[in-house]
């Protein structure tokens, strides 16, 4: 790491540091240095105070001038420390008396740091030149003052189900702390500050596992959708995390492959909070017949693949992809797919279809055709149900404006989306063809607003819900027209349906009966 001093606006000097993956960076201001001391707590003069990292030192004179106790100054080695001892203009701002400063594993041996009286302050700029140093260090600090049980846990931003997730933490008496995502350096950071008992994601994140190994801290995911590729990694297979996935097959087949700390969890709804919202707005004028809410993911096979195919390729894949048309009940194409196939593939589009280390390049490419069928399944459902006699609605990403004129804009997760589930008279789920036996988060959401499913078959609906008293479950296009028609004409049936789905829901399969599963697996592993 080079070390480059500048002279700012104000006149005082800042620096530039390049780190060996020529990343450069200010520590401190171009134009005022000194204003890295606003964000500082505030001082107080009875207080002992340490400081991670050196820096230009302008923490440091801050805090050593204003107190009556000492300043003790961790970091990684002397680079800053040299630096400042050898510049005259900067020398002072590590000369007082009541400074100690200890280097790599030093404080360890500091056996006076362990006494709470200590504050701790430091710059964030500065700990990132050498956040695994300064994350183990914060660990070993905040250790100490976890006295009683740990019940601290840090949840990661996602855009649907962390909300929900947290709530139920917090109805088991867990402090809970959202965070955004950013660089594994400052998340690094930022966890180790907070040290809790363990991190919590929605869906498996290598760099929050790489994070939990650093830091010993337990980590926890729950995934819930697919493919997720990360999952098909050998380290995911680690001692001090557990990972939760809403599809049993899944589940089955990293176990089969040797990974050990895979469960299955299905996902779940919220009906509190999708209710709560509905009587909210209990006066918006919104009424369909039918509605389908979803996004429209343009598949990989569509951008990248299908448009430089030979014509014999295309017509090898779209006989597979009718073939799986023709067979609700599993995922055909897995069996289907061969070497042969992606190496003709990889030939003619120049697209590298790469597995990982629990995944081939087959089951990769099986991934990205089953993602074509349901693109092409949606499609032809939506504009098959948009010529019937019934009123019907699409509500979505922007890319269904292409392909249908019912498409009515994007549904706010946590505002409309309740909303028209719970005023459509029936809703439509189609899971995707390579779920093979788990159930989506519009399932449980539509049952969550008390709204009326009807759904494509898979293993899991017979599993936690009953066909027919919770929810109906179609067989093909010609029945899902057949079944709507039936349900709009036979009001009573269809609103005893819905208050069964509703109570079996709420009985069973909220986010408090799966986060209650997470919790006992952890007492079960003492990590809690």
């Amino acid at each position: 790491m080079e070390i480059f001093l500048e002279r700012a606006k104000d006149g005082l000097l800042t620096c530039k540091v390049q780190k060996e993956n020529n990343r450069s960076y200010y520590l401190y201001s171009k134009y005022k240095p000194l204003r890295s001391l606003e964000t500082l707590p505030e001082i107080k003069k009875d207080k002992d105070y340490l400081i991670l990292g050196i820096g230009l030192g302008y923490e440091i004179a801050y805090v050593s001038e204003n107190i009556w106790g000492k300043v003790v100054v961790i970091d990684y080695n002397r680079q800053f420390y040299n630096l400042i001892k050898e510049n005259n203009e900067l020398k002072p701002n590590i000369s007082n008396g009541n400074i100690e400063f200890l280097f790599g594993d030093e404080y360890m041996n500091y056996l006076s740091l362990r006494n709470d009286n200590f504050e701790i302050i430091y710059n964030p700029q500065i700990l990132e030149l050498h956040p695994a140093f300064f994350a183990k260090v914060l660990m070993y600090l905040h250790s100490k003052k976890k006295s009683c049980k740990n019940k601290t846990v840090v949840l990661m931003e996602h855009n649907a189900l962390i909300e929900d997730c947290l709530d139920a933490f917090k109805k088991e008496s867990f402090q809970c702390i959202k965070l955004d995502w950013t660089t594994k350096e400052k998340l690094l950071l930022k966890i180790s500050n907070i040290h809790p008992a363990f991190i919590f994601t929605i869906n498996y994140s290598e760099i929050i596992a790489e994070i939990s190994e650093t830091l010993q801290i337990p980590y926890i995911s729950w995934t819930v959708d697919t493919p997720s590729y990360p999952l098909y990694s050998l380290k995911i297979d680690t001692p001090l995390s557990a990972h939760f996935i809403y599809d049993e097959a899944i589940v089955h087949t990293l176990q089969k492959r040797g990974v050990t700390n895979v469960y299955y969890l299905p996902v779940a709804g919220n009906p509190e909070r999708m209710m709560a919202t509905i009587r909210k707005n209990n006066n918006l004028q919104m009424q369909y017949d039918v509605s389908f809410t979803g996004n429209l993911t343009i598949s990989e096979y569509t951008q990248k693949i299908e448009p430089y195919l030979s014509v014999e390729t295309k017509e090898i894949i779209n006989k597979l992809l009718e073939e799986q048309e023709q067979n609700k009940t599993e995922f055909i194409i897995r069996s289907k797919v061969n070497n042969e196939l992606v190496y003709r593939i990889q030939e003619e589009s120049r697209y590298n279809i790469i597995g990982n280390e629990l995944l081939t390049p087959e089951e990769k490419l099986a991934f990205l055709l089953g993602r074509e069928h349901s693109q092409r399944e949606r499609i032809r459902v939506v504009q098959q149900l948009e010529k019937q006699r019934f009123s019907f609605a699409v509500f979505g990403n922007d890319s269904w404006s292409m392909f249908t004129k019912n498409y009515q804009g994007y549904a706010d997760y946590y505002k409309v989306y309740p909303l028209v589930l719970h005023h459509s008279k029936i809703n439509i789920n189609l899971t995707r063809t390579f779920v093979e036996t788990g159930l989506p988060l519009r399932v449980f959401d539509v049952l969550s607003s008390k709204g009326f499913l009807l759904t494509n078959d898979k293993q899991d609906i017979h599993r936690l819900f009953k066909d027919g008293r919770d929810l109906v479950v179609f067989r093909d296009s010609q029945d899902l027209v057949e079944q709507i028609e039936y349900y709009l004409n036979h009001e009573e049936q269809r609103l005893q349906i819905i208050e069964n789905g509703h109570e079996t829901l709420h009985k069973y399969h909220t986010y408090n009966h799966r986060v209650k599963k997470i919790i006992d697996l952890l007492r079960t592993k003492n990590w809690i």
